[in-house]
Formats: C-alpha cells, sequence, structure tokens
C-alpha cells in the first residue's frame, strides 16, 4: 500500500545519489531533489523502474501532455528514475538515457534515483510506472502506481487541464 495521500502534500524526502541532472550548455551536472521544491508549478510526476518496458506503462499520457503544450510557467514534468530497479548490467545505460532525455527536454526535471529512495518512501511498485499530479500548493491531486486506465488518463488530463488553466 502506498503512502501518497490524496489532498496530502508529499513526506518530505531528498534524492542525491545521483539527484537531479542540471545542464549548463552541454555540460552534466547533479544536485539534490527535494520533495520540499515541488511547489509554486502544477507538476506531473512520473516514477519509472529502470527498464524499458516501465517507460511505454504510461507513455500515452505523457504523449498527451507533450502535445498539449501547456504552459512552462505554469507547469512541469519531473521524471524520476528508480536506478535500484534495472535490469543487472544496464545502470549505465539508464543513466544515459535518462540525462539525454534532460537534454531534449531541458525545462524538464529528471532525477536519477541510484537507491531507490522514492519508491522505497511511497512503496511504490517494482518494475512499473507511477504518476503523480501535484497542484501549486504541493498537495497531491491525482495518484495511480501502474497502468492508467483510459478513464484515469482522462482524469488526468483534465486535472492537468483544469489546475493549469486556473
Amino acid at each position: 500500500m502506498s503512502s501518497v495521500i490524496l489532498g496530502e502534500t508529499l513526506p518530505s524526502l531528498e534524492i542525491g545519489d545521483k539527484g537531479e541532472v542540471c545542464l549548463v550548455n552541454d555540460d552534466v551536472s547533479f544536485k539534490t531533489w527535494k520533495t520540499t521544491g515541488l511547489k509554486g508549478k502544477f507538476r506531473l510526476i512520473q516514477h519509472l523502474a529502470g527498464k524499458a518496458e516501465a517507460k511505454t506503462i504510461n507513455q500515452a499520457l505523457l504523449d498527451a501532455v507533450k502535445n498539449a503544450g501547456y504552459s512552462r510557467d505554469r507547469f512541469q514534468t519531473t521524471t524520476i528514475i528508480n536506478l535500484k530497479d534495472v535490469v543487472f548490467g544496464t545502470g549505465m545505460i539508464v543513466e544515459a538515457v535518462g540525462v539525454n532525455g534532460k537534454k531534449q527536454f531541458p525545462w524538464t526535471s529528471v532525477v536519477l534515483d541510484r537507491e531507490g529512495s522514492f519508491s522505497r518512501a511511497f512503496s511504490l511498485a517494482k518494475g512499473s510506472s507511477a504518476i503523480i499530479l501535484v497542484d501549486e500548493d504541493g498537495k497531491v491531486v491525482f495518484f495511480k502506481d501502474g497502468p492508467l486506465s483510459e478513464s484515469e488518463r482522462s482524469e488526468a488530463l483534465s486535472t492537468i487541464s483544469q489546475c493549469v488553466a486556473a
């Protein structure tokens, strides 16, 4: 059972090993990422196991969000990649994919979680994808651990549209 609770803020958590991918020109560095920094924008947090199949689980939602073109001043995606949940021997490849994702979409937030801290803290399923929507005050307004049904995807998109347009 997950500890993500609708209407509540995510409990305080820091991911510092690796952490958030930062780019200055093409130079890559990392900084500690904190749940306490989620306020100020509406956010879609996608937590992924570091496996190719996990990325495809809720890709339809991410594609719809990308096509919607929400204002970057009011909306941001955060992808947290669980490097503890990878196929043996692929960790460095998964890290490179995460860094390349940041280079391709520099306005997004990409977090590499070497210790699996996020998954462990919130009791998320292994090998999967979780979607958490957090409003400007840092409160959880939508949560699903695992594949979204068509109606859940519609609900998530409707929630994003209503909150970002407000």
